[in-house]
C-alpha cells in the first residue's frame, strides 16, 4: 500500500496519489510527513484527498498498522499486541 510524502501536499504529492489511486493502488497520504505553503491548503488538499480518493494516516498509525501485519496470524488477536495499540491510535487492524 503506498504511503504519500513530501513537499506542496497540494501539488505533487496530491498528483501522484491519484496516479496511484487510477492504477487501483490503496493509497495513504501521511501527512505528518506533507507540507505546504499554509496550513489551509494543506487541510483542503489531505479533506479533498480523503473524501474521494483514498486514506489519511499519521505515521504512527501507519507504522502500527504494518506491525501488525508482520505479526504471526496466532499473536494478531491477543490484548497485548500491535493490533491493540493499533485500535488505541484510532485505526482499524486489517
Amino acid at each position: 500500500m503506498p504511503s504519500i510524502g513530501g513537499t506542496a501536499t497540494n501539488v505533487c504529492p496530491d498528483a501522484t496519489a491519484r496516479d496511484a489511486m487510477m492504477l487501483n493502488f490503496k493509497v495513504i497520504m501521511v501527512p505528518d510527513v506533507l507540507a505546504t505553503w499554509t496550513d489551509a491548503e494543506h487541510n483542503a488538499a489531505l479533506a479533498n484527498f480523503y473524501s474521494i480518493f483514498g486514506d489519511v494516516q499519521t505515521c504512527d498509525v501507519c507504522w502500527l498498522r504494518w506491525l501488525a501485519e508482520k505479526l504471526p496470524p496466532r499473536l494478531r488477536t491477543r490484548g497485548d499486541d500491535c493490533s491493540c495499540a493499533l485500535q488505541r491510535s484510532g485505526g482499524t487492524p486489517h
